[in-house]
């Protein structure tokens, strides 16, 4: 156990872990109502679009609101640890790229493939010739 002084206060190392914990609790629901009200939002603007203003929209398009967590969580080293995962081939590259880069299983896949082909095709044909 250790004791971290600053200058507010004191606290041990288990006792700002949990504070931590329910800062990250807590924010995890505020997103959870703030995602709730903006998907509502989103979807009355589409209604409105569709039947007002008569604009060519999907009446249900796919969704996604991604929060950036940064202020509570180290991003960076979060990505960083999913990389390490991916390089251990304990998480698939698509499973990354549908985390960090918000794409659907599908186009992850399809993204990877198509990497996977142009490192194939590369490989090749080199500029010995």
């Amino acid at each position: 156990m250790y004791l971290f002084s600053g200058g507010v206060g004191s606290y041990y190392a288990t006792q700002y872990t949990g504070d931590r914990q329910d800062l990250i609790q807590n924010a995890d629901k505020h997103y959870l109502a703030v995602e709730k009200f903006l998907l509502s939002l989103i979807r009355s603007v589409i209604y409105i679009g569709r039947n007002f203003i008569g604009a060519d929209i999907s009446d249900d398009p796919e969704i996604e609101i991604c929060f950036d967590k940064s202020v509570v969580i180290d991003e960076a080293a979060e990505r960083l640890q999913d990389l390490g995962e991916v390089q251990a081939g304990v998480k698939a590259p698509w499973e990354f790229r549908m985390k960090w880069y918000g794409e659907s299983k599908e186009n992850a896949r399809a993204a990877i493939d198509e990497i996977q082909g142009s490192q194939e095709i590369d490989m090749g044909f080199g500029d010995d010739a």
